[in-house]
């Protein structure tokens, strides 16, 4: 590979020649799967840097198999983008791809690609440019065809360039769901990434108690992914069988991203600080549950992250709104800050911690000021009676955390691609807003 280092150094020095040596592909590979017993490595951030080195450094972490694909880029010789992201885990004998900045020599009309199949034209563009393909919801009748491109017809862009086509994707049918019961509708509904939404009813024919009495959309109708199917079932909203979460691999992840995984999946993060001289502080570098392990939604997740031996200068504000004062203390203890503690009339169980300033992720410098507002008695509902489930719909996911947690809910929270929808905002959720449930339920 040193040697096809200093050919990749040569061939970039002379901009185009290179694509028409290695091989040509677009930038929406993925990664293959890892043969079984391959022990994973962590790939390096090597975007930014000089293709050569670049390599050279993937080649002494053990990386074997490395494509060069060239990009029209100002900054010739430079990674423009790696595929997979920082900290991925491959297997050494899987791909790693580099898309490598080249001056551009040869500059081309962008044609109008809408409408046309994208299959019939993709070997053609992937000659002459690098092309990014995405799929988006379209009309049932433009399944397959390009709806959309970046560049605009017309303009003119440099040959090796990136483009972006946006694919219209075939739409999905909605499945019968009369006569089955609620939890085989669910199942059938989700497994095709839709979203199905009950209500129940006390009337109906004998023998159908439990079961699916109508539907809407009807079965068959078209519709995209994300949609919502509403469902009318005769009987009573049966309590939910308890849920089982597998533990997330948390090795190599930054403290922030560890938190927000244990978080999504309905646990809690118990996080511990340990000074050392650590190359690379702010990563989780122990976890006690195995990846894997089955718990019960609602339990914690411990981990270890290292910092500097200087303590809280740079370090990142953990995520603690639904953890407890007392954790709280502790973790931060190892951090020079200074902490203050408001308590706040609430339904959660006391000493729960509603809301954080600064936020999670922000970065703390020595003495930076730390305010934790806590749940006090003063939640009269809490543990007896019902308390109306507020409407989250439309919020960031931290300000929806910490609204269902100030009403005294738990939470878990499923990350989905909605037609039209905001990213990172809540589109849907369950129980809706305005219904009264028992303090403790999960809001989904």
């Amino acid at each position: 590979m040193i040697r096809t280092r200093r050919l990749l150094l040569l061939l970039v020095a002379v901009g185009l020649t290179l694509f028409a040596v290695v091989p040509a592909g677009h930038a929406d590979d993925r990664e293959k799967p890892s043969p079984r017993g391959a022990k994973a490595l962590r790939v390096p951030a090597v975007q930014g840097m000089d293709a050569g080195l670049a390599i050279e450094r993937l080649e002494q972490m053990g990386f074997g198999a490395i494509r060069v694909i060239t990009v029209a880029d100002q900054r010739a010789g430079v990674v423009y983008k790696q595929i997979p992201d920082f900290n991925s885990a491959l297997a050494p004998d899987q791909e790693i791809v580099l898309l490598v900045g080249v001056e551009s020599l040869v500059q081309t009309m962008m044609p109008d690609l809408r409408g046309v199949e994208a299959t019939s034209v993709l070997d053609a563009l992937e000659q002459a440019y690098v092309v990014d393909i995405r799929e988006v919801d379209g009309r049932p009748r433009d399944a397959g065809r390009i709806v959309g491109q970046t560049p605009a017809p017309g303009t003119v862009h440099p040959m090796r360039g990136l483009i972006v086509i946006q694919v219209a994707r075939a739409p999905l049918l909605v499945p019968r769901l009369l006569g089955l019961r609620e939890a085989e509708a669910r199942a059938q509904v989700e497994a095709l990434g839709l979203l199905l939404e009950v209500t129940y009813v006390q009337s109906g024919p004998r023998g159908a108690q439990g079961t699916v009495l109508s539907q809407n959309p009807r079965s068959g109708a078209e519709v995209l992914e994300g949609s919502v199917i509403e469902a009318q079932v005769f009987g009573r909203r049966q309590p939910p069988p308890t849920d089982l979460v597998a533990v997330p691999n948390l090795l190599g992840l930054s403290m922030s991203d560890a938190q927000e995984l244990v978080l999504s999946l309905g646990l809690v993060p118990h996080l511990q600080l340990e000074r050392g001289s650590a190359a690379r502080p702010g990563i989780v570098i122990r976890q006690e549950e195995r990846a894997g392990t089955p718990l019960r939604l609602g339990s914690h997740v411990h981990f270890t992250v290292q910092i500097g031996r200087g303590g809280g200068s740079g370090v990142r504000m953990p995520a603690f709104i639904g953890a407890d004062l007392e954790h709280a203390r502790q973790v931060l203890s190892t951090l020079d800050v200074a902490l203050t503690v408001r308590q706040v009339p609430s339904a959660m169980p006391e000493g729960t911690i509603l809301a954080q300033q600064p936020d999670a992720g922000d970065r703390l410098r020595r003495g930076t000021a730390v305010r934790l507002d806590v749940a006090t008695r003063g939640g009269s509902d809490w543990g007896r009676g019902q308390v109306e489930v507020p409407n989250v719909v439309g919020m960031g996911l931290g300000r929806a955390r910490a609204s269902i947690l100030r009403s005294g809910f738990g939470l878990r929270m499923t990350q989905r691609e909605i037609p039209n929808g905001t990213v990172d905002r809540v589109a849907v959720q369950r129980p809706s807003a305005g219904t009264r449930a028992p303090a403790g339920t999960v809001i989904e």
